[in-house]
This record gives C-alpha cells, sequence and structure tokens, in this order.
C-alpha cells in the first residue's frame, strides 16, 4: 500500500470516483497519475493505474471500431437464473461441451475459427434454467482487437460466470496462461466465488469498512486514506481481501470461474498439471471429454455455477397443496423469508405472519419461523397470512 499521497493527488482521485464514462474515466486517472509522486511506496499504486488507463483505452477503441465495423452483433441477452460463458482457444473443445450441456446444435469441426458469433443454449437441470453461451474463439492480442477479440470480451465482461476451456492433449500452462492474460489486459479478473462491494458517501464517518478481517479492513482503510478518502462506508460481502476490493474500487471487473480440462480422455497427465496450476491461483477445475457421462458434467457444472454465484434453490408450498411447487425460486445466500415473500407477490410480503420451513438443517419438520429467518438451499417454504 502506498505512503500519504499529496493533497493534489487526493483531490484529483476524488474526480477518479466520480467519473462515469470510460473517457472521463481515463482523463482523471491521467491526472491522478501525473499527480502521484514516483518512489518505491507507490510503484504499486502506479502499476495498478496504468494498468487500468491501458483497460479503458482498449475498452474507447473497440467502440470506436465497432461503430465503424458494423459487423455481426455480439450481443446475447441474459435468460435463466446466469448466463455462463465457454472461452478457450481454437479447438479447445467449446461446441462439443455446448452440445453436452445444452439443447443447442452448433456446428462441431476441427477447422480452426468455426465458431463466428456466439452460439447460446439452456441447461436445464432440478428445474433451474442456466444459460451456456459458446463464444468464438479467443487469440493472442484479443485485447488489443485482433479478430473479434474486443467483441468477445465484452460478451465475457457481460457474462455472470466464466468457464475457462483448456485442451488437455497439448501444454496446459501455456494455455491457461495465455488465457488469463488476455482477460487481465481486459480488466477482466478470476475468482472463485462472488463477492459485492458497495460503496455509501456518509458525513462524519471517516472511512468505515464492514464485511473484512480487521487485518484486512485495516489494509483497506490505509490505502483508501492515504488516497485522500473520507466519510464514505465500504460494505463488502463475501471471501474476499484488501486486494480484491481495492481493484474492484479501481473498476476491475471479478468474474467467478471454472477450468475445464477438456479431452481428459488422452490428457490425463496434463489434467494433474492443470489442477494444480489452478489451485495455486484458486479456481476449481473440471473434467471433460465426449463419452463422458452426461448428467456428470450437467451437475458438476450447476452446482459450482450456483455456489460460485452464491445462489440458493427455494421450493415454496401453499397452505392449500401437499407438495410443493417444483419448480425452485432462486435467491442468494443470506436471503431471509422476508425476500421471498417480497419475490413472489406484495400481498405475501404486506400480510406475512409467520411461515413454516422443511429443511435438512432442522431435527424436526416442519417449524415455525419469522420474517427474518435465513434461509438454505433446498428448504421449502410456506407463508401464513
Amino acid at each position: 500500500m502506498p505512503a500519504n499521497l499529496p493533497a493534489e493527488a487526493k483531490a484529483k482521485w476524488l474526480k477518479v470516483m466520480e467519473a462515469r464514462s470510460p473517457e472521463e474515466k481515463l482523463r482523471a486517472l491521467e491526472e491522478f497519475l501525473s499527480a502521484v509522486p514516483k518512489h518505491k511506496g507507490t510503484s504499486k499504486l502506479r502499476a495498478r493505474v496504468r494498468h487500468q488507463m491501458a483497460v479503458l483505452r482498449r475498452e474507447i477503441e473497440a467502440k470506436k471500431r465497432k461503430k465503424k465495423s458494423g459487423g455481426p452483433k455480439f450481443f446475447v441477452s441474459k435468460e435463466g437464473v446466469a448466463q455462463v460463458i465457454l472461452v478457450g482457444l481454437t479447438n479447445s473443445g467449446k461446441s462439443i461441451l455446448l452440445k453436452t450441456l445444452t439443447n443447442a446444435n452448433p456446428q462441431v469441426s476441427e477447422e480452426p475459427f468455426c465458431t463466428k458469433t456466439p452460439v447460446p443454449g439452456m441447461l436445464q437441470y432440478e428445474g433451474v434454467d442456466i444459460q451456456v453461451v459458446e463464444a468464438p474463439a479467443l487469440v493472442e492480442g484479443a485485447s488489443r482487437g485482433a479478430m473479434w477479440g474486443a467483441q468477445t470480451l465484452a460478451l465475457i465482461k457481460n457474462a455472470d460466470f466464466i468457464s475457462l476451456l483448456v485442451d488437455l492433449s497439448y501444454d496446459p500452462r501455456s494455455q491457461l496462461k495465455a488465457l488469463i492474460q488476455e482477460l487481465s489486459y481486459a480488466g477482466v479478473l478470476l475468482i472463485p466465488k462472488k463477492f459485492k462491494v458497495s460503496i455509501e458517501k456518509r458525513k462524519g464517518s471517516g472511512v468505515s469498512i464492514l464485511g473484512l478481517s480487521v487485518e484486512e479492513a485495516e489494509r483497506l482503510r490505509e490505502a483508501l486514506e492515504n488516497l485522500g478518502l473520507s466519510d464514505i462506508v465500504i460494505k463488502v460481502s463475501g471471501e474476499v481481501g484488501a486486494e480484491q476490493v481495492m481493484n474492484a474500487i479501481m473498476g476491475y471487473k471479478f468474474k467467478p470461474a471454472v477450468v475445464i480440462g477438456t479431452k481428459y480422455d488422452i490428457g490425463k497427465e496434463n489434467y494433474s498439471v492443470l489442477k494444480e496450476e489452478c489451485r495455486k491461483i484458486g479456481l476449481k477445475t473440471l473434467p471433460f471429454y465426449l463419452n463422458i457421462d452426461k448428467e456428470y458434467v450437467k451437475r458438476e457444472l450447476f452446482n459450482t455455477v450456483m455456489n460460485s454465484l452464491r445462489l440458493i434453490r427455494v421450493y415454496t408450498k401453499s397452505p392449500r397443496s401437499r407438495d410443493p411447487d417444483p419448480r425452485p425460486i432462486i435467491l442468494e445466500e443470506g436471503a431471509t423469508v422476508l425476500d421471498l415473500a417480497k419475490n413472489l407477490h406484495s400481498r405475501l410480503y404486506k400480510g406475512f405472519r409467520y411461515a413454516r420451513v422443511w429443511s435438512s438443517r432442522f431435527r424436526f419438520n416442519p417449524q415455525r419461523v419469522g420474517a427474518k429467518f435465513p434461509l438454505g438451499d433446498g428448504d421449502i417454504v410456506e407463508i401464513i397470512i
């Protein structure tokens, strides 16, 4: 974390925080960087700012090229509870995986760069729909606009979850490094599980941080005070440290991700290598090959996506019905019975008295609970008004 910055730099950082468009933020960061003194204590901060400026320049340039090109549309409207994007180098097995997971029928070919536009499909599992989109192959230089890189990266930034595909028939380290590098150059950083950062201005609060450990909160507070920020409340939810929160404040996009090793049947030894590399950066790995049990793949990816996005399934039951609705309501971890009532209907929320809950966490079922009772995955709820 940098040493205390001069007043001029602190004032310019406030302009960075207030900037709305990429162009405004780039100008503000340029002015901020010019006011940051060059010494060992500020080297990390200056590197972070330069990287974010490079990301913004690429984003601005990509928008300009998009306006001029008038090429095919890459945007895919989100459907289902989440959008999962399949990302990999050419011939990494994205089309085969999409066909295995969903109702889509993509063109499967050994020809390189066969997929030129995104192909969506729907993974349906236990009453839940998750949209899976195959992205065109990433290439070296994609973050600088090579081939359709800018459009593909915009597609990735819009998704909720990333599945990185690595071909196990050859060097998995180089593929993983290339994919992560291009995403990083575009301002996308991968994490195992979703987290949230919210910033609220509150007069007289100093720098208040909620949701981090004492040690991590102190590191973040020091960095923010060095930037001249005060009278703010930062709320963090999820397993995260000061460094990631600071990067989120800087404008980086964090995406929950899993790494899938394709062609596992001919590259088992390379899967062990890939798994170890992913362990170092905290990412889960899954194996995949053509004749693998489809239900296994669907279940593993479904559970990984739900856990990474911190989502739970809650089943509702009417007092007049014997059985719960087979299609669950999807809520975020930590949601309460009252959150469920709000999600269902204003009548249930406004007239709420109590609820009966069936849960694997209980010794005896059902139990009567109040509005603030936290729900868990698989709970069955009957709301009484």
